[in-house]
């Protein structure tokens, strides 16, 4: 591969890497809704087409399932640190989840 060559590939490699960097970086930090719309609003998916806003307001049923004794225990330990309640946590993670329309 001759000097030219060479140069237009790592030219090209830093190009990529910069797309690569940005695409993190827009990843890490989520786009903000516009101000007209509310945050119940925002958390809707399109996925979630028979949803409203005031669907996420109220907690009116229960989640059950039973998960291993070893992560429970260390999600409850990792909720203690964070000073959440695993009920709060979860909630939050589903929110994400709705919000995005698709599970992380």
């Amino acid at each position: 591969m001759g000097p030219g060559a060479l140069k237009e590939t790592v030219k090209w490699q830093k190009a990529k890497i910069d797309e690569l960097e940005a695409e993190i970086e827009s990843l890490k930090s989520p786009s903000q809704p516009p101000a007209d719309v509310t945050f119940i609003e925002s958390l809707r998916s399109p996925n979630v087409s028979n949803s409203t806003p005031e669907d996420f307001l109220a907690d009116n049923t229960t989640f059950n399932f039973r998960l291993n004794e070893a992560l429970k225990s260390e999600f409850s330990e990792l909720c203690r640190r964070e000073h959440l309640s695993a009920g709060s946590a979860l909630k939050r993670y589903m929110t994400e989840c709705v919000r995005f329309g698709m599970i992380k």
